[in-house]
């Protein structure tokens, strides 16, 4: 009975998850892309898609304005905030996009994924890739 009861509570906590449901976009996560250019002035980027029939096409415009959007970089297993200044011409990341038939498309994260070019990061030290 009490295996029954259970089984029941876990059922329903399933299915109150898939009621919530986005029904405005479909949310597309980890999808890989290549920064192709970047546009400081509009804050956004230019990118094409790494993978084969990706949502992101050949060529898609990644619109960085938008408060709601989250840069991170993981170093050795850690999460770090960075900026869109970090990002470079080159460089492979993983954006997490909700995409709407009659409104903009809504990036919600962007993942710096590989470094492709030389830099300097903020503390003045130099970083060969």
């Amino acid at each position: 009975m009490k295996k029954t009861f259970i089984v029941i509570l876990c059922l329903i906590f399933i299915l109150s998850l898939s009621a919530c449901e986005n029904k405005d976009g479909i949310s597309h996560l980890g999808v890989n892309a290549e920064i192709l250019e970047i546009f400081p002035d509009e804050k956004g980027m230019l990118v094409k898609a790494l993978d084969k029939d990706s949502v992101l096409g050949d060529k898609y415009y990644v619109n960085c304005n938008d408060m709601k959007t989250y840069f991170i970089e993981v170093i050795d297993s850690e999460p770090i905030d960075i900026t869109f200044e970090d990002f470079s011409v080159g460089d492979r990341i993983t954006v997490n996009i909700t995409k709407f038939e009659d409104k903009e498309d809504e990036i919600l994260s962007l993942q710096l994924e590989e470094r492709r070019t030389h830099r300097t990061q903020r503390d003045g030290s130099f970083v060969l890739n």
